[in-house]
């Protein structure tokens, strides 16, 4: 079994964070955006100092900086953690979106202000990678089983207050926010198995659990849907299957400085805010963990 406690590198864990955040309070206010609240400033001081830290936390920290836990793992504490895990590389797809609807109707405004036309999105995109605004990143996020009231949870679209859009070819598709589904590669799923997951994805697609109309016939409704799906749940891990949940995370164009002539030289620059997406990976019931590798857009910190 893995250690309680566990001590990251404290230079390379310092060295994740300043590529991502300019200090420790900035990590801490990123954090709670994505929901977790429990990274403190005494944690993260205990961890870039190279002392020990619960495995959780140190999970947590891993994931807000887009590193692997044992990538930063102190070397004494990685023989320790033999653990069964696959890792699943999504990085050749497409996850995220790079701009907002908001830039898009933005520079069809501006540009046709002086009848001219906007530059294609993918110019304006591969012009700021070049210029080093841009990166786009490989990470590594660690995904855990979970429980069904986490998977409940999971399965909700993360909150967004735009719409993302893909660029891609002189084009700018939109793309969902939904949770990502997808199962362990190569992992067999017998007939009867498959019924039962999709009874159980029947109900927490089409469902709302937290839908209150405070009549009888709606409480009944709702326990009946809960027990079905606690059923369902536990009948597939006697198949050996289970849920594994997380969060990826990326950043997304919001808007863009500069006047239309500013657009595409070194005057503009873009602003970007973070976004993430549940994903959702059934698999081997033995595993302990599973790794997801893929894209993510960051903007470049210059320091």
């Amino acid at each position: 079994m893995p250690p309680e406690k566990v001590r990251l590198d404290p230079e390379k864990a310092k060295d994740s964070r300043k590529k991502l955040y300019s200090s420790a309070h900035t990590l801490i206010a990123e954090a709670k955006k994505s929901g977790n609240r429990k990274l403190s400033l005494r944690s993260i001081n205990e961890i870039e100092n190279g002392r020990e830290v619960k495995i959780q936390t140190a999970k947590d920290y891993a994931a807000i900086v887009g590193e692997s836990l044992i990538n930063l793992m102190d070397s004494a504490y990685k023989d320790k953690f033999n653990e069964k895990k696959v890792t699943i590389d999504l990085s050749g797809k497409t996850l995220f979106g790079h701009i907002t609807q908001h830039v898009m109707d933005g520079l069809d405004y501006r540009f046709g202000e002086d009848g001219g036309f906007p530059p294609p999105p993918d110019m304006l995109f591969d012009e700021y990678i070049d210029r080093g605004f841009l990166n786009k990143h490989i990470n590594l996020t660690d995904l855990e089983p979970c429980s069904l009231v986490d998977l409940l949870e999971h399965s909700k679209s993360s909150s967004q207050n735009f719409k993302q859009l893909v660029v891609r070819e002189n084009t700018a598709e939109e793309c969902s926010s939904d949770p990502i589904w997808i199962s362990q590669p190569s992992i067999i799923i017998g007939k009867e198995a498959l019924q039962i997951l999709k009874e159980l994805e029947s109900i927490i697609t089409e469902s709302d659990f937290s839908e209150e109309t405070f009549s009888s016939k709606s409480l009944i409704k709702t326990l009946e849907k809960q027990e079905n799906s606690r059923i369902l749940f536990e009948q597939l891990l006697d198949y050996g299957l289970a849920f594994f949940i997380g969060k990826l995370q990326s950043q997304v164009i919001t808007d863009i400085s500069g006047s239309n002539k500013e657009i595409i030289n070194e005057k503009s620059f873009p602003h970007l805010e973070h976004v993430t997406r549940n994903i959702i990976v059934i698999a081997d019931r033995q595993l302990e963990r599973i790794q997801i590798q893929y894209e993510q857009l960051q903007i470049e910190i210059p320091f």
